[in-house]
């Protein structure tokens, strides 16, 4: 099955998070259109929002699509490296989310045991940027890197 490229960036970039009471990507995130790179459509804007629970994250992202159709997703998130079922990404059952350093983050999207895509999240030094990079695996081609401004 080959995965709804918009469905599955807006996925992964609504989970590539780190987990932690100072961690500089806390609040929220406006994507940086002008700045960014995309391989498939381009949404006309998107609002991500991290807010830190006990054992990890509430990620909320709010997307207007290339046609101006606006989507809301909002889940938990945990990293410690162990692959967790999802739902609601179309593609991809599972996904295993590792934190590398204060500033960046890994994700792999897992589909019927094999990966489909991968990302990384980095923070700039002076907490204002966030660079996700995503790379499609196999028969998906997405390839784009989203610059995001923190508000």
């Amino acid at each position: 099955m080959r995965p709804s490229g918009k469905l599955l960036l807006t996925a992964v970039l609504g989970v590539m998070i780190a987990f932690g009471g100072s961690d500089p990507l806390i609040g929220t995130w406006k994507l940086n259109i002008a700045k960014s790179r995309f391989s498939g459509p381009v949404p006309q804007s998107q609002i991500r929002t991290y807010e830190a629970i006990p054992k990890g994250l509430i990620v909320t992202t709010i997307t207007v699509d290339s046609l101006g159709k606006t989507s809301t997703n909002s889940f938990p998130a945990q990293y410690d490296g162990t692959a967790f079922p999802v739902t609601g990404i179309a593609g991809a059952t599972e996904m295993a989310l590792r934190r590398v350093d204060e500033r960046t983050a890994t994700i792999s999207l897992i589909h019927a045991g094999k990966m489909i895509a991968n990302a990384e999240r980095v923070i700039s030094p002076d907490g204002r940027t966030m660079t996700i990079t995503f790379e499609g695996a196999d028969a998906n081609p997405l390839n784009t890197v989203s610059i995001y401004d923190k508000q």
